[in-house]
């Protein structure tokens, strides 16, 4: 009698245990997941900043042009 009430206590821990790694395995994918958007969602805003960086050069390039040409006439 005490050997299957000790199988069942070590049934219902192994089950226990089983389902916290599960539940630790879940978290650890979405943790990754989001790490994988958050590093994309990055890599974007970076970008971004790049182009406006070099729209605002260009743009300034125009203006450096213009005013060369409008005192270089003269």
């Amino acid at each position: 009698m005490l050997d299957s009430t000790n199988n069942e206590q070590l049934t219902k821990q192994n089950e226990a245990l089983q389902n916290k790694l599960q539940s630790i395995d879940e978290r650890m994918n979405e943790r990754t997941h989001t790490h994988t958007h958050i590093k994309r969602l990055m890599e974007s805003i970076r970008e971004m900043q790049e182009t406006k960086q070099m729209m605002v050069a260009a743009k300034e390039e125009e203006k450096k042009g213009f005013l060369a040409r409008w005192f270089g006439g003269k």
